[in-house]
């Protein structure tokens, strides 16, 4: 007989039907099997009634069976094991249907948040679709710290708990991520925010919702130990935005903003001052980016679909200490028009030691471009420089471009000029494709 410690091991790499064909075997399999196949309780409350085109309380053999399957969970066999609660109002549509009338429609999901006190391992609650009452917020609060996932998820309007933005209730919420969370007041990230701790919340990300403006921001509560955060940022209050940032997010580490249609910043207005003196890494694209830069001192910097000539004038009025240390740039560069831009742009990054760098191509001579660049490379790379990637995708394909072979560089040579220029070879890699015209 082998021992316990090598069977968790192979019940561990095994798949589902296989344990559940496992557990069958004897008693300490079954035991054994447990942990593995139950560590995940995915749970759906409502039915979508096609007729009225409302979500509604499943009919009483649906009721029944998700009863059982909720005294399973919650028994004390199971209940430690489990890590994963999902929940879900509607499978079908990516925007989850209204709620009928009915007094039963909310019969199941409040029978989920009943049991939820027996989930003490519990890491991880998403939910898509649902509507959080006081019961629920109250039922979630006496968990022990895990992390929050919403997607279309909103808080009960007119709760007696929710009479100020700072409620009794907190969540031991380590991170939350808010996910299409519609336009209603009752869905707003501070309302959220509102309802967790700020002892135990350490990330907050947000993705694909509305743009969040000065005057949202300005009403967060103050979390000390937030060191991640990813959030979409409205571009006409990016003059303000950062300091609000830094005052709600004081030990932030990590910073990714979502904003696309951002100006470059005009960094003379700006008295350089460490804001964010705890900001290792940044990503956002490069006109969001530079309201930032004067204020903290990244060591990782990921710019998305920059233009080449407006990056380098927003870099040149940078002061230099801004960008001294960075050592990991991740760069998209659309529309440069020679290769002595993007050297341009790197000059401004004496530290660098990693650099992922992808070219848009546009012009008729693509190839031509890319080698050219290629072969300019070891005359302008930092010698600190230990990793590096290209990527170039061609706008209209390569079936029109023409290149001599003797345009084509001897790869090493180049190498043998790379290894010349950094003293530490870099790990190199790289890559083409080339986009429909």
């Amino acid at each position: 007989m082998l021992p316990n410690e090598l069977l968790l091991e192979i019940f561990r790499l095994s798949a589902t039907s296989d344990l559940c064909n496992i557990s069958l075997a004897s008693r300490n399999f079954c035991a054994l099997a447990r942990p593995f196949l139950f560590t995940s309780l995915y749970f759906q409350p409502y039915v979508l009634d096609d007729d009225v085109g409302a979500l509604r309380c499943p009919a009483p053999e649906q009721r029944r069976q998700l009863t059982d399957k909720l005294a399973l969970f919650a028994s004390a066999a199971i209940a430690p094991h489990v890590v994963l609660v999902s929940v879900t109002s509607d499978l079908v549509s990516d925007a989850p249907a209204p709620f009928s009338d009915d007094t039963d429609t909310h019969t199941m999901i409040a029978a989920l948040f009943s049991t939820m006190a027996f989930f003490s391992n519990l890491r991880l609650f998403e939910a898509q679709g649902i509507t959080f009452t006081t019961a629920s917020i109250d039922a979630l609060s006496s968990l022990s710290a895990f992390s929050l996932k919403l997607n279309h998820c909103s808080l009960l309007p007119r709760l007696s708990s929710f009479r100020s933005e700072f409620p009794a209730v907190k969540l031991p919420v380590v991170d939350l991520t808010l996910e299409k969370n519609g336009s209603s007041h009752w869905s707003y990230p501070g309302r959220w925010l509102a309802v967790m701790s700020p002892d135990v919340l350490q990330g907050l990300f947000i993705h694909n919702r509305s743009e969040l403006e000065q005057a949202e921001i300005s009403r967060f509560p103050v979390f000390p130990h937030v060191t991640r955060l990813k959030l979409p940022l409205d571009p006409a209050d990016l003059d303000v935005i950062p300091s609000l940032l830094a005052t709600a997010f004081p030990s932030v580490q990590s910073l990714d903003i979502d904003c696309e249609d951002a100006r470059f910043a005009e960094l003379e207005r700006y008295s350089p001052g460490l804001l964010f003196p705890h900001l290792t890494e940044l990503q956002s694209h490069a006109g969001a980016a530079g309201f930032f830069l004067p204020l903290a001192r990244p060591k990782s910097l990921t710019l998305h679909y920059s233009y080449a000539a407006p990056l380098l004038h927003s870099l040149a009025t940078l002061p230099r200490e801004c960008l001294a240390r960075t050592t990991h740039l991740q760069l998209s560069l659309d529309d440069w028009a020679s290769g002595n831009l993007v050297t341009e742009i790197l000059n401004h990054f004496p530290a660098m030691e990693s650099l992922k760098l992808e070219l848009t191509v546009n012009d008729d001579n693509a190839t031509g471009s890319i080698l050219a660049l290629v072969m300019a490379l070891p005359s302008f790379l930092p010698s600190a420089l230990r990793s590096l990637w290209l990527h170039a995708d061609v706008s209209g394909g390569w079936e029109n471009d023409e290149v001599d072979d003797a345009g084509i560089p001897d790869t090493r040579v180049l190498h043998a000029q790379l290894v010349a220029r950094c003293p530490a070879p870099p790990g190199c890699g790289h890559s083409c494709s080339a986009l429909p015209s």
